[in-house]
């Protein structure tokens, strides 16, 4: 896609710089840039097929078998209808699903934990030091 807006921009720079419009520098900059965008591109569809093969090991599946990964639209993918949703159950599913209130589940029992500790130093201490020896040189 990129490659594409690239290769159109410097179509019409290529025309301005005809048109005396533009300096040629400008055509040979987005040359550069489609160039650079090209490379992009060869590379992404590189790091896909890698990491089809790493799936493919991970999934213990043959290197050679044919393997590819459907891609999914956002019309299948099932969503309840808002107005039937209930602000409880939300909660309660987000609760239960989301690592982010686990983490923050565990952060505060860790702050009660700390808040024990804490009340915990502020009580009196008592403590006793004693020495016992003989002087048996007389």
């Amino acid at each position: 896609m990129q490659v594409q807006q690239s290769n159109a921009q410097l179509g019409i720079v290529q025309k301005q710089v005809r048109a005396g419009a533009l300096p040629e520098l400008n055509s040979f900059e987005l040359e550069a840039q489609v160039a650079r965008d090209s490379a992009n591109y060869i590379a992404a569809k590189g790091n896909v097929e890698q990491a089809k093969y790493v799936l493919k090991a991970y999934m213990n599946i043959d290197a050679g078998q044919s393997f590819d990964i459907a891609d999914q639209t956002a019309e299948n993918i099932p969503v309840e209808n808002i107005a039937d949703l209930q602000p409880e159950s939300v909660y309660a599913s987000a609760l239960a699903n989301l690592p982010q209130q686990k983490f923050d589940a565990f952060n505060l029992h860790a702050s009660n934990s700390n808040l024990k500790a804490a009340r915990g130093s502020l009580y009196p201490t008592i403590s006793a030091y004693g020495i016992l020896g003989t002087n048996s040189g007389y």
